[in-house]
C-alpha cells in the first residue's frame, strides 16, 4: 500500500470546479487543515494541556446559498491512497429552531447542525436558509487527524465570510468555540476541542500549545522538521475497532464531576481528584451505581489526567529549552498511561510497538478511542525506509508535513 497522497492541485481549486459543475457559482471557498496531537488530547476534556500541530492535507468547502431551507451536501474524498476518489451526496431540511440536541446522521445534517449553532451563537443571521455544499477532504478519516474537525471549521468560515473581522483572533476564537459546540450536539463521536482551537489560531512550523487553565494558545518550536532531523509520520492499519462510546461516557462523567462543583473544569478545582472520588462515591451510596462509573474507574480516570497533564507540561518546557532527548522518553510514558490508565487503547497499542521496534524515536496512539492510528517520530534519515516497510504491510502511511492554518 502506498503513502498517502498529497495533491498537486490545489484544493481550492478542485472544490470550486467540482462545486460549480454541481451548483453553480460559489459564494465562499474556505480550507482547514489536518490536526495532529503530540499529547494532552485527552486532558482536553478536563481542562489540561494538549499540545497540537497542523498539517499540510486539508478539507475545502465551496457554499452557495440556497432559497429554500435545504441542505444538499456533495462530498468528495479517498478511501484508500491509491483507490479512486469516492462521491456522495446527502440531503437535508434546516434544524428548527429549539430543536434538540440530535446525532446526525449524514454530512448534511451535521452542516445543518453547524447552521444552526451559528445562528443561536449570532454568527448567521436569524433569517439564513439552506446552502449548496461542496466538500473536497484529503484527510483520511481513520487516522486521528481531525477530518471532521477541518469540516467543521472550513464549512463555518464559508458560512461568516460576510463578516468584515473574520480574521480578528477574537472572532476566530469565538468561532472555535461555536464549532466544538455544535460538535457535541450534532457529531456522532467526541471531537477534541483543541483541534478547532489550533486549525483556526494555530501557526505552522510550530507545535501549539493550548493550555486550559488560562485559555491560551502558545507556541514553541516544532520538535519534528529538517531543524529537528525528525519525521512525523501518521500510520493507520487496515482494521482496527474505534471505542467512541467509552470516550463519550468519560467526557459525560467529568461534566458531570466539574458541574457537581461549579467548576469550569476539573484542572482548575483545587485537590480535584480526591474532592471527586468522595463525591462519587457519596452518589453511589445515596443514588447507587446507575449513570455514574465504578469509584475504581473514575480514580484511574482522574489519575491519567493528572500524569497526562503534568507529562505534557514537561514535555512543553522539554521542546522549549531545546531538549529533544528528554522528549521521548515522556511520550513513551504518555502511551503506556493511554494503555494502563484510561484504558482506551486497541490495535494502535501493537502498531504503536511494531513502530519502536522498527526504530521510530517514538509511537504513540494518534487519538486512543476514537482511532487506531498511531504519530510516529522517525529519525529523518531513516524515514523513507521505515514508511515504506510499513506501507509493504498493509499499512496507510501519511507524512505530516507542516501545514497553514484555516483561511
Amino acid at each position: 500500500m502506498p503513502m498517502w497522497p498529497h495533491s498537486e492541485v490545489d484544493a481550492a481549486a478542485r472544490a470550486l470546479k467540482a462545486h460549480e459543475a454541481r451548483f453553480g457559482e460559489a459564494k465562499a471557498v474556505c480550507s482547514a487543515p489536518a490536526t495532529w496531537s503530540l499529547i494532552g488530547e485527552h486532558t482536553d476534556h478536563s481542562g489540561g494541556v494538549v499540545l497540537m500541530a497542523l498539517a499540510d492535507i486539508r478539507c475545502t468547502v465551496a457554499v452557495t446559498p440556497r432559497a429554500d431551507r435545504t441542505f444538499v451536501v456533495r462530498e468528495i474524498y479517498r478511501e484508500e491512497p491509491s483507490g479512486e476518489l469516492v462521491e456522495r451526496e446527502s440531503t437535508c431540511e434546516a434544524v428548527a429552531p429549539n430543536a434538540e440536541e440530535a446525532t446526525a446522521r449524514s454530512t448534511a445534517e451535521r452542516i445543518a447542525g453547524l447552521v444552526h449553532t451559528m445562528m443561536h451563537r449570532q454568527m448567521l443571521s436569524r433569517e439564513t436558509a439552506g446552502f449548496d455544499v461542496t466538500m473536497v477532504n484529503d484527510i483520511p478519516a481513520s487516522a486521528g487527524l481531525g477530518a471532521t474537525v477541518a469540516l467543521d471549521v472550513a464549512a463555518a468560515l464559508a458560512f461568516a465570510s460576510h463578516l468584515e473581522d473574520l480574521t480578528s483572533a477574537p472572532v476566530k476564537t469565538k468561532l472555535a468555540e461555536v464549532c466544538f459546540q455544535s460538535s457535541q450536539a450534532f457529531s456522532p463521536a467526541p471531537e477534541v476541542r483543541a483541534r478547532y482551537t489550533a486549525a483556526l489560531r494555530g501557526h505552522s512550523d510550530a507545535m501549539n500549545v493550548i493550555d486550559y487553565s488560562d485559555g491560551s494558545i502558545t507556541q514553541a518550536t516544532n520538535p519534528v522538521g529538517p531543524a529537528a532531523g525528525t519525521v512525523a509520520l501518521a500510520v493507520v492499519p487496515p482494521r482496527g475497532t474505534a471505542r467512541v462510546e467509552e470516550v463519550a461516557r468519560r467526557n459525560g462523567f467529568i461534566d458531570q464531576a466539574a458541574h457537581a462543583f461549579g467548576a469550569e473544569n476539573l484542572q482548575l478545582l483545587p485537590d480535584a481528584s480526591t474532592r471527586v472520588i468522595d463525591w462519587l462515591r457519596a452518589v453511589h451510596d445515596v443514588l447507587g451505581p446507575e449513570g455514574v462509573p465504578l469509584v475504581e474507574e473514575a480514580s484511574l480516570w482522574l489519575q491519567f489526567m493528572d500524569k497526562e497533564t503534568a507529562d505534557a507540561k514537561a514535555v512543553t518546557a522539554a521542546i522549549r529549552s531545546r531538549r529533544l532527548g528528554e522528549l521521548y522518553p515522556v511520550l513513551a510514558r504518555s502511551q503506556s498511561h493511554l494503555a494502563d490508565l484510561l484504558q482506551l487503547t486497541d490495535v494502535d497499542f501493537t502498531v504503536a510497538q511494531l513502530c519502536l521496534a522498527r526504530g521510530a524515536l517514538s509511537a504513540r496512539s494518534a487519538e486512543a478511542g476514537t482511532s487506531t492510528a498511531v504519530i510516529a517520530l522517525v529519525d529523518g534519515s531513516h524515514a523513507e525506509n521505515f514508511a515504506a516497510d510499513l506501507s509493504g504491510d498493509g499499512f496507510t502511511v501519511i507524512e505530516l508535513v507542516d501545514g497553514q492554518p484555516a483561511c
